[in-house]
């Protein structure tokens, strides 16, 4: 089950006889979990018909009891098990005969954090007895838009270039997203928006200028201001990686529009087109012309020396030093 699917269903009222939720996205796993156990854990029946066990050590005997026990107080029991590590066999014996004939009287949820699943629950997640949700990374255009989401929520509002600069800049984990835009819901106060700047400032970055300014001056051919710009984010402390991979996104998306340009004129007003160039954009997709206008500038021969020499840069970069001659080289020869 999809974890949107689950939570409609948890909305609903419904509860799950046994559930599994598992997944790499943590702390979408975590707020369904709040969610579902706030629906069917009152305050009432927490004392009395609710039991957690934490980790893998638990024994056979004690999670057959806690899940055949009737309620005391409500309809159901709640068993949650936060699973971590390799759980003893006599355990997963007993979940694989509770999974046979679950108990209408029982609701059974197993967490079970991270990438991998656990070996022996494996014959409980094939039950058709089981529900399983998974929680997967977002994707890149999803995270932008689950952030947007959560910025409304606390009735902030956030620049476009802010949410791109915001998910190229974090992990694919939700949780490094929503720490930085608490931080920056803060800094910001009672002012609505937030900006580049915002993010940077609290990333401890401080210059007048931002990454999106430097990618206008390459775009626009402008090498004097290109250094001008990039000198100024490197000295506020920006970091030398973080600017090549901002670059790296650049010179792909060039390569990749430099291809469109090759197909007929007739292509332009296709669907396939609007695919291709939304598969390439995004959300950012209202750069489509820039970089078709920089596109037909560059011909393949240096556009592949673009990308070749930004990846001499990188492995320079994470090789030797933070020697930034090469860094500047490569802009001025992009850019000139």
């Amino acid at each position: 089950m999809y974890p949107a699917e689950f939570l409609k269903e948890v909305r609903k009222g419904k509860q799950f006889d046994i559930v599994v939720l598992r997944g790499s996205e943590e702390f979408l796993l975590r707020e369904a979990q709040q969610e579902y156990l706030a629906k069917i854990v009152t305050p009432d029946s927490a004392a009395f018909d609710y039991t957690e066990f934490r980790g893998s050590d638990v024994e056979g005997g004690t999670l057959w009891n806690a899940v055949t026990t009737l309620p005391l107080m409500g309809n159901r029991r709640v068993v949650l098990w936060e699973v971590a590590g390799e759980i003893k066999s006599d355990a997963a014996d007993a979940l694989s005969r509770y999974a046979a004939r679950p108990s209408d009287k029982t609701s059974l949820i197993i967490v079970l954090g991270g990438e991998s699943r656990e070996a022996r629950l494996a014959g409980l997640l094939a039950s058709n007895r089981v529900t399983d949700v998974e929680f997967r990374d977002l994707r890149e255009g999803d995270r932008a838009t689950w952030a947007e989401k959560y910025v409304v929520r606390h009735k902030k509002t956030i620049e476009e270039d802010a949410l791109r600069y915001l998910v190229e800049t974090s992990s694919k984990s939700l949780s490094d997203l929503v720490a930085k835009l608490d931080h920056a819901i803060l800094y910001v106060g009672e002012d609505k928006g937030i900006s580049v700047q915002t993010l940077m400032k609290v990333s401890g970055v401080s210059s007048e200028y931002t990454v999106y300014n430097l990618e206008d001056a390459l775009m626009g051919r402008k090498p004097e201001q290109a250094h001008r710009i990039a000198r100024s984010l490197l000295e506020g402390g920006e970091a030398l990686l973080r600017l090549i991979s901002f670059h790296r996104g650049m010179v792909l998306k060039l390569w990749q529009v430099k291809a469109t340009l090759k197909k007929p004129a007739a292509w332009e007003r296709t669907e396939e087109a609007q695919a291709t160039y939304e598969a390439i954009f995004g959300r950012q997709i209202f750069k489509k012309d820039a970089y078709r206008q920089t596109a037909r500038q560059l011909d393949d021969t240096r556009l592949r020396q673009a990308i070749t020499g930004l990846l001499d840069v990188e492995v320079r970069a994470k090789s030797e030093t933070q020697e930034t001659f090469h860094y500047f080289e490569w802009l001025w020869r992009f850019a000139a």
